[in-house]
């Protein structure tokens, strides 16, 4: 009954994140994701378990953006380098 209450729209939004490929719309998809979470946690109404699952949520989304940013950064240094040294 209390699973009836959770919103399943960040977890939708999470599961649509984790399967992007492009590191672009992977981020876009994270930010999504990341803002539904946090709508979730200002509503009141959230049992613990989901309260847990929502904290947990977010921290790994924030890990594997941090990765993702650090993959783009290192793909726009090796391209820079392809072109200075062609």
């Amino acid at each position: 009954m209390a699973e009836e209450m959770t919103d399943p729209r960040w977890r939708h939004l999470c599961d649509l994140a984790l399967s992007e490929k492009d590191p672009e719309k992977f981020l876009e998809k994270v930010a999504a994701a990341r803002s539904a979470i946090l709508d979730r946690i200002e509503n009141s109404g959230q049992t613990n378990t989901e309260q847990r699952a929502l904290h947990d949520a977010l921290g790994t989304l924030s890990r594997l953006q941090k990765v993702a940013m650090s993959k783009m950064q290192a793909g726009t240094s090796r391209v820079a380098v392809r072109r200075t040294t062609t």
